[in-house]
């Protein structure tokens, strides 16, 4: 069981920007205050189990961090700020002690999930149209084209994007380029797909 409740967080916050240092006394179980030295210095409180409040005095800069060691070096998770409750902070806290304890560095998972979801993202908004005019435009100017060649490539493109333009790039398969390139063949034999 963690030393902060969610009463007295408020005061806990309201000491720090007054100057004072919080020390939770285990034996009467109450907060005692001090003096800080550096009133102005970021204030961490302990909840317990490596969860932390984390606290800039006299600005609305708070959050939950978790403290951990990761093969020697003290990392921290940012948990996030302090309008997560303190009940959700702690059940992220188990949660990265789970990861822990089961050889990941929580750090990492949340890089490799974000990088992920970023990743899906990018994927999802390359669509065939947007992809194939940027390489159009690139390729044209690069080989520097004749007029022709370049309006008959830009014909087909444009066959081509009614049938998959809207499709994010990954999601176009071979069935549905040889359909498009068959329904191009069929409509104008002279254009060669």
């Amino acid at each position: 069981m963690g030393t902060l409740t969610v009463h007295g967080i408020p005061a806990i916050l309201k000491q720090i920007d007054a100057g004072k240092q919080p020390r939770y006394d285990h034996g009467t179980r109450t907060w005692t205050y001090a003096d800080r030295t550096k009133p102005t210095a970021l204030c961490k409180v302990h909840d317990g189990d490596g969860l932390y409040l984390v606290h800039k005095p006299g600005t609305s800069s708070t959050r939950w961090v978790f403290r951990y060691t990761w093969h020697g070096a003290k990392l921290e998770y940012p948990i996030g700020p302090i309008r997560i409750s303190l009940g959700q902070a702690r059940v992220k806290r188990r949660e990265c002690e789970s990861m822990l304890d089961d050889g990941l560095n929580p750090r990492q998972v949340r890089d490799d999930e974000r990088k992920a979801e970023i990743e899906k993202r990018n994927r999802e908004s390359m669509t065939f149209s947007g992809m194939v005019w940027a390489w159009s435009k690139d390729y044209h100017k690069r080989e520097r084209l004749t007029d022709s060649t370049r309006a008959r490539n830009e014909r087909l493109i444009k066959y081509l994007e009614a049938d998959l333009g809207k499709h994010p790039v990954g999601d176009i398969t071979r069935k549905m380029v040889l359909k498009s390139v068959r329904r191009i063949e069929s409509d104008n034999g002279k254009e060669s797909a």
